[in-house]
């Protein structure tokens, strides 16, 4: 009788990792990851399974397949993670924040070259619960009184940008960005890949994003009003870079920040959080948990799951309709609809769905995506 191999002895015989699948052209032949992940999505067995099913007696793959569709038609295969469900908390309330703002360096080959005290006046007149100043590789004190809460941060500027929240320290020489990820996670902040569609889509490679772990999210919204119309674009929107990630299978949440140097820049984006308070350990435990939005000024009324039905609905602006946008995985368009509030039902397997809302002004929100549980 044969030895029960270990899985890492499984996994070092090259025989058992090679790709079965006659279809070599295919893109993702050899790639199984990937591979299992669109079978999932639309419902069949991969053909690496079919050959061993098919090998064995006894066994119908054509029922196996219509089993496999039926209980996914069903919703007996399907679980969600909530973003949301943390609405339902009585003692919790939105807070209006931004975590990229330059300010207080005051050197005009510099960025901040503001005073912090008229950057901090310029956010409390815009109705913000919380800010955080992310000079470049500078942490700048804030010892002034304010209304708002004022957070600790860095922006660190080793290409490529990463913003360093609840972070107050900037002697880190020589890290690379998985370093300095876990070293403000071990700070106790939290680490944004900032504007990854910076000087063109590709200023954050897909594949160096990929590599990366520990992030909470990234900017998916960032200085609209120095950017109109950058929707997805250079220096503007990077919901194309967010849908690569979430498809990846990085559960990623997207935020929104104005990246401020001019202080006639205030509040063109900002993120939305469902917190205790607006101290920092509460805004923490609500990001990590996925209950925000990111924003350029649309507002969230109401979310529910309730089951597989995704249901949203924005605050009644000057028009009461709004576009509303089902995204799933890829960024494929799984539903689109013009009304005050939409809502989808999600039938099969999808890795993720997450939904964006654009007013008739223009302004749009974007809401963290329903994960498929495992």
């Amino acid at each position: 009788m044969d030895k029960k191999l270990k899985p890492h002895e499984i996994l070092a015989d090259e025989n058992n990792i090679t790709c079965i699948c006659p279809d070599t052209n295919c893109l993702w032949h050899g790639h199984c990851r990937d591979c299992v992940a669109l079978h999932r999505y639309h419902a069949t067995i991969p053909s690496c399974l079919e050959i061993e099913i098919k090998n064995k007696k006894d066994i119908n793959i054509d029922h196996i397949n219509a089993v496999f569709k039926n209980r996914i038609k069903e919703g007996i295969t399907m679980r969600f993670y909530n973003p949301y469900k943390g609405l339902n908390n009585p003692n919790a309330n939105w807070q209006k924040t931004n975590f990229h703002i330059h300010a207080g360096v005051e050197k005009d080959d510099l960025c901040g070259i503001h005073p912090i005290a008229d950057v901090v006046k310029a956010y409390e007149d815009a109705g913000y619960n919380a800010i955080a100043i992310t000079n470049h590789d500078l942490y700048v004190p804030h010892n002034i009184e304010s209304e708002m809460e004022l957070i600790d941060g860095v922006e660190y500027s080793m290409d490529f940008h990463t913003l360093l929240i609840g972070h107050n320290r900037d002697d880190f020489p020589n890290m690379g960005h998985q370093e300095i990820i876990d070293y403000t996670l071990e700070q106790g902040g939290i680490a944004v890949l900032a504007h990854p569609s910076y000087r063109g889509h590709d200023y954050w490679k897909n594949e160096y994003m990929d590599s990366l772990k520990g992030y909470v999210g990234i900017e998916v919204v960032r200085a609209p009003k120095r950017n109109p119309a950058a929707y997805n674009g250079e220096n503007g929107f990077s919901v194309e870079k967010w849908d690569w990630l979430l498809s990846r299978g990085h559960r990623v949440y997207g935020l929104g920040n104005d990246d401020l140097h001019y202080i006639e820049h205030v509040d063109g984006g900002f993120t939305m959080i469902y917190a205790k308070s607006a101290k920092f350990d509460d805004l923490k435990e609500a990001i990590n948990a996925g209950c925000f939005y990111a924003s350029t000024g649309v507002e969230l009324e109401s979310y529910n799951l309730d089951e597989n039905t995704i249901k949203a609905k924005a605050k009644p602006k000057q028009s009461a309709d709004f576009t509303y946008r089902f995204i799933g995985a890829g960024g494929k368009l799984l539903k689109q609809s013009i009304g005050a509030e939409a809502e989808y039902t999600i039938t099969t397997p999808e890795k993720y769905v997450r939904v964006e809302v654009i007013s008739s002004e223009n302004e749009a929100m974007f809401l963290q995506p329903v994960f498929l549980e495992d």
